[in-house]
């Protein structure tokens, strides 16, 4: 004889499948395999409290009933509960029977306080995320005042590469001026040759050789 809903018995203080059940509802409890030649009591015990509740004398072997949920235990303390089927002795006792899994019976108050606890926190944790910027093509929209991470990169990189060809540049130009200028001296020291000759030897080009006037005889 076993029970079909709630579900069967496990291990003792195995809470980890336990169904909710609110005060006032109806839970349909149905059973099977019990003996035909033996009369079952519905009881119900609160976790812990060996004290039962009869919820229904004289049930059949195989069958069940409809129940309004409900308990006279404070389930302040505890709401764990299980039911066992009882079996009546000649002597107008009872004998342990089989028992199902625990189960919760929770109040009205209850549920509706912890739907609350919950929409709150789902509230609180959609709240604290940062808004995210829509994507398109797989990049990230900068926000108005912003920039994006590949234009920072493109200014990271970017700028020192100007900064070192300017450089460049200016070394390249300043090493030309000094040859030219050391091209200039060497030919006058010498003072052979036309001054045409000496600025040709320098490198200049004729636009600048035509610009140069000759010093006046002393």
């Amino acid at each position: 004889m076993k029970f079909v809903v709630p579900p069967e018995g496990g291990l003792a203080d195995n809470y980890t499948e336990n169904k909710d059940y609110v005060v006032g509802e109806r839970m349909d409890i149905s059973w099977v395999g019990g003996s035909v030649d033996n009369k079952y009591n519905l009881v119900m015990f609160q976790n812990r409290d060996p004290d039962a509740e009869v919820i229904q004398r004289d049930v059949p072997s195989e069958g069940g009933l409809s129940w309004t949920v409900g308990t006279s235990k404070n389930i302040e303390l505890s709401g764990v509960f299980y039911f066992e089927l009882q079996i009546q002795t000649d002597y107008g006792g009872v004998k342990a029977g089989p028992t199902c899994h625990y189960f919760n019976i929770v109040s009205v108050a209850a549920m509706a306080s912890s739907s609350s606890r919950v929409s709150g926190q789902i509230t609180a944790a959609s709240g604290s995320r940062a808004p995210v910027a829509p994507t398109v093509n797989g990049d990230s929209s900068p926000g108005a005042g912003s920039m994006s991470n590949k234009t920072m990169i493109g200014f990271g990189v970017g700028i020192p590469a100007a900064i070192l060809a300017g450089i460049l540049i200016g070394w390249l130009w300043l090493r030309s001026r000094r040859r030219r200028e050391r091209a200039i001296t060497e030919a006058s020291d010498i003072g052979s040759g036309t001054e045409r000759d000496i600025y040709s030897k320098a490198g200049l080009p004729a636009v600048y050789r035509r610009a140069v006037k000759p010093e006046l005889p002393g």
